[in-house]
């Protein structure tokens, strides 16, 4: 059977069977085309339509739909239908024509009008005369309307994205003629840029535009790309995890390198970090005085050593707990500091050996310490960039009451921290403005009580989620996939309950009986990597004592600090157990 296909704007008459000619010729009239209705495009004004009942009960206008309207106007045909002269009722096209409704108030409400006016409507008749199948025909003709349609793919805005670029538009102005953010815009824009990517999208390799952008960020490091397809093929709700690996990893080695330029620069021997700095000939100029005749507590600066025959440096880890940029640096060192006439910066500290170079055994556990530090640090920048995004969401988390009230009820020492450090990270996670004062300090009613005052009962709820989420998040850190707390396991459980994935390091926290295999990338790990300070101070003031500041450590008081190392001790205890 031929058939012809008619645009919507040729149609401007009554149209009936066998109207249309074929261009190749003589159409085949056909029983279904004989009986089929004659329809009639008119251009009308929305607000004169009448919506009828409509099987979407609650219609959503958000604003890029009203402005692309505005922009636009409506181009696809509202169906109505006619049951008396000049009353058209909305049979299909609800939204279309509340969006247009609300064009023509926006401009009314500036005191000017519209830029399209009208809209069109193709006006059908209604065939069945019983009203009981009539309304069914309604009831299936709207669930079909929006059941049989499939939204754009990915791949697909990906190359109408390109030929809209190589017909000269900017990313801005795709943005605007398309009323969507500019972000998503930019995101389509880099993977469209990528043939990698693109290829993987086309190919169905990565299935949504968001993994094809890590795939375009990361496209010229063909290993980081492997990586990542491993893991969008095999395990995709590990990508966000993988991907912040591959991030940090790549960080890491320019923050290292861009040290490591800068000690070149100024003519520093560079060493590699020794296995201990406690023993043997080298040792850092915190821990050393220039010498035996200076008091206890002198310092020995990197300027005052310069000139030493022993002055070196490596690349050292300061913390995670650290900004980014502020995780790595120079830390200096006296290569032989006896031969060179320095000793312990203070006359408690010993210099005698302690330990020997750690054995096979004792290297595989070093190993599982450092790569899953690793592989938490990297998974607490996605776990709380979910968290945000959760909390920004307007339905409330499922239990959130319930669980809340619990974790409050149990009165952990996480939710006491956090009501003392006046809830500071649920007040980031929740995207509000930092107070300039906080605590007991604090000279406004805090900004998560003035949310909650006219806050609805979802939101309310989020706000609650929020406090108890923010507490026992900040409690986390590489200790608790080592030794998980009663409130980490039930916070993480929550998190998993809500949807959250948890990465393979976590999930120790949930199983524990696993905590002995690697969670993250085993290839090059270094077993000396580890912080030289990596405890978080509990406030400002102690900053100087985790820098080894000029603070004098007295003789008979022992540091009650945990360091990465002793942590390691405890755990590989743990193990042999």
């Amino acid at each position: 059977m031929a058939t012809t296909e008619i645009a919507v704007e040729h149609i401007d008459t009554d149209i009936a069977p066998g109207d249309v000619a074929s261009e190749q010729g003589n159409v085949e009239t056909t029983t279904d085309a004989e009986q089929r209705p004659a329809v009639e495009l008119r251009w009308v004004d929305p607000r004169t339509l009448v919506v009828g009942a409509n099987t979407r009960k609650k219609p959503e206008l958000p604003k890029w739909f009203v402005d692309d309207i505005a922009d636009r106007g409506v181009r696809e045909p509202i169906s109505v239908r006619e049951p008396a002269p000049g009353n058209l009722v909305v049979r299909k096209g609800q939204r279309r024509t509340f969006g247009a409704i609300e064009v023509w108030e926006r401009a009314l409400a500036k005191g000017t009008e519209p830029k399209h006016k009208l809209v069109p409507v193709l006006v059908e008749p209604e065939l069945i005369t019983d009203d009981v199948q009539a309304e069914i025909d309604r009831i299936i003709d709207q669930l079909g309307e929006n059941e049989h349609r499939a939204p754009i793919t990915d791949a697909d805005e990906v190359y109408a994205t390109q030929e809209l670029l190589d017909l000269g538009l900017t990313a801005g102005q795709i943005a605007r003629k398309r009323h969507i953010g500019t972000k998503r815009v930019k995101t389509v824009v880099e993977v469209a840029r990528s043939t990698v990517a693109v290829e993987m999208l086309r190919t169905g390799i990565v299935e949504n535009l968001a993994h094809a952008a890590v795939i375009a960020e990361f496209q010229d490091d063909e290993a980081a790309v492997e990586t990542l397809t491993s893991a969008a093929t095999t395990r995709p709700e590990q990508f966000d995890h993988v991907a912040q690996q591959l991030r940090d990893r790549r960080e890491e080695i320019r923050l290292r390198g861009k040290i490591t330029a800068q000690l070149t620069e100024q003519g520093v021997t560079i060493i590699e970090r020794p296995s201990s700095l406690h023993d043997g000939k080298v040792r850092k100029l915190d821990d050393l005085r220039p010498s035996a005749e200076s008091p206890s507590g002198t310092d020995l600066t990197a300027e005052d050593h310069k000139g030493c025959r022993g002055h070196a440096a490596f690349v050292a880890n300061f913390g995670s707990w650290r900004p980014v940029a502020e995780r790595f640096g120079a830390a200096y060192v006296c290569t032989d500091f006896k031969a060179h006439g320095h000793v312990s910066r203070y006359n408690s500290m010993t210099t005698g050996a302690t330990s020997g170079p750690m054995t096979a055994e004792q290297k595989a556990k070093r190993k599982v310490v450092v790569t899953n530090n690793k592989a938490w640090r990297s998974a607490e920048t996605v776990r709380r960039k979910w968290v945000r995004d959760f909390l920004g969401r307007k339905r409330a988390p499922k239990d959130g009451i319930s669980w809340a009230v619990q974790m409050l009820a149990e009165g952990s020492h996480p939710v006491r921290k956090a009501m003392e450090s006046d809830h500071a990270l649920a007040i980031e996670m929740l995207g509000m403005p930092k107070p300039e004062f906080s605590a007991y300090h604090r000279r406004e009613k805090h900004v998560i009580s003035a949310a909650a005052e006219n806050a609805n009962p979802a939101r309310s709820t989020t706000l609650l989620v929020a406090l108890v989420v923010g507490a026992l998040e900040k409690s986390t850190g590489t200790h608790t996939w080592r030794s998980p707390s009663s409130e980490a396991k039930a916070y993480f459980a929550q998190l998993e309950s809500w949807g959250y994935s948890l990465s393979d390091v976590e999930q120790l926290v949930l199983k524990p009986e696993g905590k002995a295999a690697l969670a993250g990338f085993d290839d090059e790990v270094d077993l000396d990597d580890e912080p030289e300070e990596d405890v978080e101070p509990e406030n400002e003031d102690q900053g100087d004592l985790v820098d080894g500041g000029d603070a004098e450590v007295p003789e008979d008081v022992e540091s009650t600090e945990v360091t990465e190392t002793e942590a390691f001790e405890e755990y590989a205890d743990d193990l042999a157990a």
